[in-house]
Parts: C-alpha cells; sequence; structure tokens
C-alpha cells in the first residue's frame, strides 16, 4: 500500500526506534471496520507498483482507495504510551527499543537481531536481517521490564520472541530461552518463540519449554525442495526441517506448533501441497504471500509478490483442507504469528480463533482512538 509522504508520521509512532526482525514482517498495522489487522507493506521499492494508496480526509479518517475508488476505512493503532517508559536510570533508554507491537494484542521481540547465515555467505533470501545487525544480544531485562510495561496498559498482550541463526547447537534458541524465563518469571504472558533447525533438537525444546515457551514457530518456507534450496539454502534437507517439527510437537502438543509456507517462493500447487502434509503432521500451516524486503538477496534481483489470482488459488485450496481434515479444530488455536494474523491469510483464511470480544474491545479502546 503506497503511503503519501505527509502521512508517514502516522505509522512513525509504531516503531520510533526503527527496529527489525527477521523475514517478511518489515510492514505497519492497520485496522479495518471488522476488527481484522494487517501488517501492510508500505515501505520498499514494489510498494510503488500497488494500486492501492491510503488518504485521510479533511475530517481526519484514514481510507484506502484503489486508484480512485475508495475502498474502505481504515484505522492506525496510535503510540503505546508504555513505548516511552525507560527500562533503565537513562531517561532514553525506552521500552519501544526492546519490544513492540505487532497488533494491538501482540507484542514483539528479536533478543539477538544477528544472523550467522550472512556471515558465512548462506542467508535466507527472503532476509535482510544480518545487513542491520546487531553485534550484542539485548538485555534480557530490559526486555522483560518492557513487557511488564506493556501488560500494565494493556494485561492481554501474547509475545512472540524471534532470533537469527547460529552455531549453536540450538541455532539461536540460546538467545531466547533466557528472555522467555525472565519474562515468565514475572509475567502472565503467552510466550511463542520463532526458533531455527537445531542440531539439537530434544535439547532446544526442552529447553524452550523448561524457559516458559507454549507454542513453537519453525518454518519450513518452501514444500518444493529446489525452491527451498534456491531460498533458504540452511533448509535444503526437509528430514531434518521435519524432524525438528515432529520434535516440536512432542514437547508442545497439538495446537502449539506452526510452520510457513510462502506463496510465490515455488509453485502454487506445492504450496497447497506442503500445506496438506503438515495438517497430516498435526502441525498448523501459516501461509504468507511473498513481498520482497528491502536490502534481501531477491529484492535485489527484482523478485515481486505473486500475482493475486495465484494468492487467491492456494486461499480457497488451503480452505478446503479445513474441510477435509478435522484435525484442524485440534491444530487451530495456538499463541504467536497465527494468534495475530497480521503478516498471513492464515487467522482469516480458517476462521481461526483470536482473543476474546471482550479483550478485542478493551484493545481496541486504548489502541484504536479513530
Amino acid at each position: 500500500m503506497r503511503v503519501p509522504e505527509e502521512l508517514s508520521p502516522l505509522f512513525d509512532a509504531q516503531n520510533p526506534f526503527r527496529e527489525r526482525r527477521a523475514g517478511l514482517s518489515d510492514a505497519k498495522m492497520i485496522y479495518f471496520a471488522d476488527g481484522n489487522n494487517v501488517l501492510a507493506p508500505i515501505y520498499g521499492a514494489f510498494v510503488q507498483n500497488s494500486p492501492l494508496e491510503l488518504r485521510k480526509s479533511e475530517d481526519g479518517r484514514c481510507y484506502i482507495f484503489e486508484r480512485d475508488e475508495q475502498l474502505t476505512e481504515v484505522l492506525i493503532p496510535s503510540a503505546p504510551g508504555w513505548y516511552s517508559r525507560p527500562v533503565s536510570d537513562e531517561p532514553s533508554d525506552a521500552a519501544a527499543k526492546y519490544v513492540q507491537m505487532h497488533s494491538i494484542m501482540q507484542l514483539a521481540s528479536m533478543p539477538f537481531a544477528n544472523c550467522a547465515l550472512f556471515a558465512n555467505g548462506t542467508p535466507c533470501k527472503f532476509c535482510a536481517v544480518g545487513y542491520n545487525a546487531r553485534r550484542k544480544p539485548k538485555p534480557v531485562g530490559k526486555i522483560a521490564r518492557a513487557v511488564e510495561f506493556a501488560l500494565e496498559e494493556l494485561p492481554y498482550f501474547d509475545i512472540t520472541l524471534n532470533t537469527g541463526w547460529s552455531s549453536a547447537p540450538s541455532a539461536g534458541a540460546e538467545f531466547i530461552a533466557p528472555v522467555a524465563s525472565a519474562i515468565s518469571a514475572t509475567c502472565s504472558i503467552r510466550v511463542a518463540a520463532e526458533v531455527n533447525v537445531p542440531r539439537d533438537v530434544e535439547g532446544t525444546f526442552k529447553l524452550l519449554k523448561d524457559s516458559g515457551v507454549s507454542a513453537i514457530i519453525l518454518n519450513l518456507e518452501c514444500w518444493n525442495d529446489e525452491a527451498r534450496r534456491v531460498v533458504a539454502p540452511i533448509k535444503a534437507d526437509k528430514r531434518a526441517v521435519m524432524r525438528a517439527l515432529e520434535g516440536a510437537l512432542k514437547f508442545f502438543g497439538v495446537g502449539a506448533v506452526s510452520s510457513v509456507l510462502i506463496i510465490g517462493a515455488e509453485p502454487k500447487e506445492e504450496t497447497v501441497r506442503g500445506a496438506e502434509e503438515l495438517i497430516k503432521l498435526s502441525i498448523l500451516p501459516d501461509v504468507l504471500v511473498y513481498r520482497p524486503t528491502d536490502g534481501s538477496l531477491l529484492a535485489a534481483q527484482g523478485a515481486q509478490p505473486p500475482p493475486f489470482e495465484d494468492v487467491r488459488w492456494v486461499m480457497r485450496n488451503v480452505r478446503e483442507l479445513k474441510d477435509k481434515y478435522q484435525t484442524w479444530k485440534l491444530i487451530a488455536g495456538s499463541a504467536g504469528c497465527t494468534k495475530c494474523g497480521g503478516c498471513s491469510i492464515t487467522t482469516e483464511l480458517l476462521g481461526l480463533p483470536r482473543q476474546s470480544r471482550e479483550r478485542q474491545a478493551l484493545a481496541k479502546q486504548v489502541y484504536l482512538r479513530g
């Protein structure tokens, strides 16, 4: 969605320190009248090709237009009060440096914004986090303090923690576990961890479970082997990825494990096939539409989002899987990305549960003031 320069300040407050996480989430929050949220891409060269544009009326309301046709009114979440609260004695050490909102009921943090794959020349080609990497992990206590501030303002948040790849046997989970433990020690909140494929599967998931993590996101990216070797070389061995997913199920159970498949990274038929195979294992497929992240290798090669017709075809066929497999009733409803639904179509597509209406109403009252 194109956003005129004069309207950019509406979104700047959502991420005042320009913190970036790995993957496809480089976007901003908007809400529709029905309560559905979208993390809409508004940056990047490919956005300029979008037929959608945000416009503001004289009465201050925001609308999405497709060329000159008004489609719908949208609400832009206001900046939370806790963003500016200091987590240390330094007044400028604001909570928003360590934790950000991904939706009005979902928090996110990347404890270590770095990835070893960039150093060894094998990064996932849709990701750019390694080009803006930090040399040190964020202080655990400061992340936990920021979460405390957020829960004081709204007690219904969930949080997702993720990190880049490391050479350790837990492949980066060693940065997530102490943060999850610190948060769980002082806060009542569901913690989801987006993890990489560990060499020590059992040890890694035991570590995360013991630290208070309640849901796992481990992304396959593509079902097609050749596409996955191109897009995510570190995940070339599908068997290793599937073993890790099955290991996550062992520790966290059905309903708490999900895996992303990217529409546009492989033939659309393969994406649907992958979704079906994951469902058979009681793993929730989280279907995302590819969008080029500035700085990533795919974006540099001129990659574009898939045609809308391909997206609609995948949506229709994945929806049919819901009727074919009754296991949806068991695997739906985890925390983390599938609970938020901002980046993917899975939540709306399959009617997955979010927070209760009462909790949604309170969140909207706090952050969607018109």
